[in-house]
């Protein structure tokens, strides 16, 4: 085979070879393209004030594409959050009602199946996630990310038995640690005393 045919035919080789190269890239690239399309269907934005209400539950979990869903419902303050025996007050369910639009922000009315003796506090907010994080000012968000973050507050003054329990438990738990500690310095005394006076008489006996 003479030196020019041979060059034509790995011409032609490296002439294939760009081609299928080429081939594969923009099937990678319509592969992505599509991809991404269906991760963020047009379907899952959604104006957040033309939301008329949401209804949030204790076990329901957001949606979210930038990590594992979160509850629903979120007790983040208040009087009647910080002990677990005021789990009970908690609601199991609650919906908020769209009321209005204040120029800033929605403004939403929640109601859930409450003890009487607690309330919402006014710290209580519905967060979601904007559909467009580097937009997130459009008031999109995606669909069914909203989160109920609420403070629950004693209504009226309320002492039922569990606290009764609890704060008995409490007083004779301080009540022990109290005599104990008495106990304990005064055995301390006792006995520093008791070696000073043995120090103090062998020195009489012993000039």
């Amino acid at each position: 085979m003479s030196p020019e045919a041979l060059s034509r035919f790995f011409l032609c080789i490296a002439v294939i070879l760009c081609t299928l190269s080429s081939g594969e890239e923009t099937s990678r690239a319509a592969t992505s393209a599509g991809t991404d399309g269906g991760s963020q269907s047009s379907s899952d934005k959604v104006f957040l004030r033309s939301i008329t209400a949401l209804t949030f539950s204790e076990n329901g979990r957001t949606s979210s594409r930038s990590g594992p869903g979160r509850s629903e419902l979120a007790c983040v303050g208040g009087s009647a959050s910080g002990l677990w025996l005021f789990s009970n007050y908690f609601p199991h369910q609650v919906q908020c009602k769209n009321i209005g639009w204040d120029g800033a922000s929605i403004q939403w009315a929640c109601e859930g199946h409450l003890d009487d003796y607690v309330e919402f506090g006014p710290d209580t907010q519905v967060k979601c996630q904007p559909y467009d994080r580097d937009n997130a000012s459009d008031g999109y968000v995606l669909r069914d990310s909203c989160r109920l973050e609420y403070t629950l507050n004693f209504s009226t003054f309320h002492v039922s038995f569990v606290h009764v329990v609890y704060g008995s438990i409490l007083t004779l738990a301080l009540l022990w640690f109290y005599y104990q500690t008495r106990f304990f310095v005064h055995r301390f005394f006792k006995r520093r005393q008791e070696e000073i006076d043995k120090k103090n008489a062998e020195k009489e006996h012993n000039p």
